[in-house]
């Protein structure tokens, strides 16, 4: 299973390359706006449908180039999923004196992971498929109020301009999920369908590595600010950090689907959720958290402003503050494309307004800042102007990456991808023990891990290590 931080970092590109296409449309929308408020009335329908069109046009070349890189994308993400699952559980399976398998080797193992993305990437088709066409009428719509506004005086053109941008950028670029029939914005859309996919992917190859490996029982990770609201599967912080029974035949355990909901949209790895789920093996080893470090975990809570709150509560508020820093950035880039000089610069000004909001919040209640939703997409190249020395808002450098310490963590390429671990003598890892307050058992662990992910690595790029897909 894949950890939520590992997932997080497999995304990033996608994310970061669909924030770029949505400001680029919303800039093509907010400037062929501009364009058809400045024709003379008479002319309005033929402007806006000469507009409409070379917008479709636009982006549908746009999404032709965006489509393959996000199949690409799509594909290495589940081969890394597949990768990083199998070694998370290597230790344990050692551990239980059995041998690693071989993913190639595995048809359940790549069956899982196959199954999973070819069911994904034919929804994402799906969805890239009407962006034009809800991309043009939320145009055509913004022009049409727009046009109303001015023709009967209640706006003038720059100002009815400074609405429509302002409707476009909060609406976003839309899809409709033609299984619900209710639009929504395409990355909402498309991170969530990837992020769940892969976690359903890596989920079900701890499935079926269990058959594999013969273990009836699999370990829930536990992480602060579970979901803490209903009852039963949806309930997540009630089910976090536990051992389960697969099959449910040992009343030691509690039942592992009925309990956490597995495979269903509110439960263990379905929609937002951030847990992962391990292999275990009760009779050989302790769990991985006790009952009064899950209590802990449960109920850790955070101060803001002075007024206390629960972590899963604080993390809604936090994702809160993160999409109004997005959206600013987006009225900022179709306020400058309308040129509109003014709405840009104020634009601007919100964006920091809303970053420190962010700040603030983070350092009252711990939590850790997500800096690439800050800098998402192309924004900084738009308001470079209004950027003053030193960066965006004064922002801190990142953080380091932590230490892990969880029996199913894996190394961190960019924390450890300087380290020879062939050269690291008996003497070093002492002194490396020391210095991160762990034991050297731990550090020879993490040592081997990282020679075990370059090899697989290697495998990968070599050709030899391969899906199906």
């Amino acid at each position: 299973m894949i950890s939520f931080d590992r997932l997080d970092a497999l995304l990033l590109p996608l994310e970061e390359r669909l924030e770029g296409f949505i400001q680029s449309v919303i800039a093509d929308m907010s400037r062929a706006l501009a364009e058809v408020l400045k024709a003379q009335s008479g002319l309005f329908v033929f402007a806006r449908q000469r507009e409409a069109q070379k917008l479709t046009d636009t982006i549908a070349a746009k999404l032709a180039r965006l489509t393959p890189y996000t199949e690409a994308e799509l594909k290495r993400m589940f081969r890394l999923a597949g990768i990083y699952s199998l070694l998370a559980n290597a230790e344990s399976i050692r551990r239980a004196g059995l041998a690693v398998p071989e993913i190639v080797e595995s048809k359940a193992l790549t069956g899982a992971v196959n199954a999973v993305f070819a069911r994904t990437n034919v929804v994402l088709q799906n969805l890239t498929r009407t962006v034009a066409y809800q991309s043009q009428m939320q145009f055509v719509n913004a022009a049409d109020d727009a046009f109303l506004q001015v023709t009967t005086g209640t706006l003038s053109i720059d100002q009815a301009v400074r609405q429509g941008v302002l409707k476009l950028a909060t609406q976003g670029v839309n899809v409709l999920n033609t299984l619900s029939g209710r639009t929504e914005q395409v990355d909402t859309a498309i991170m969530r369908n990837v992020r769940t996919a892969v976690n359903q992917a890596t989920g079900d190859m701890t499935l079926a590595l269990a058959a594999e490996m013969g273990t009836d029982y699999v370990e829930v990770s536990a992480h602060n600010g579970a979901r803490n609201k209903g009852v039963g599967p949806m309930n997540h912080a009630s089910w976090q950090g536990k051992v389960y029974s697969i099959s449910g035949r040992d009343k030691r355990f509690k039942p592992f689907i009925e309990t956490t909901g597995y495979g269903t949209p509110t439960g263990l790895l379905g929609i937002n959720c951030r847990h992962s789920v391990f292999l275990a093996w009760p009779e050989h080893e302790k769990p991985e958290y006790t009952q009064k470090e899950l209590d802990r975990i449960n109920n850790t809570t955070v101060t803001y402003n002075g007024q206390e709150m629960d972590l899963y509560s604080a993390t809604q508020e936090q994702r809160r503050l993160e999409r109004g820093i997005r959206e600013w950035k987006r009225k900022a880039v179709g306020f400058e494309a309308a040129g509109l000089g003014e709405e840009h610069a104020m634009a601007g000004l919100k964006v920091r307004d809303w970053q420190e909001k962010l700040r603030d919040f983070t350092k009252q209640t711990g939590l850790e800042r997500r800096r690439e939703w800050e800098q998402a997409g192309g924004y900084k190249d738009h308001v470079t102007a209004l950027t003053p020395k030193g960066g965006m808002g004064g922002g801190m450098p990142p953080e380091p990456p932590k230490p892990y310490s969880s029996k199913h963590s894996l190394p961190d390429p960019e924390y450890i991808g300087e380290l020879q671990p062939e050269i690291i003598k008996a003497s070093r890892r002492k002194r490396i023990s020391r210095g991160s307050g762990t034991s050297v058992q731990e550090v020879n662990k993490l040592l081997n891990q990282f020679e075990q992910m370059k090899l697989m690595m290697k495998k990968v790029s070599s050709g030899k290590f391969k899906f199906p897909f």
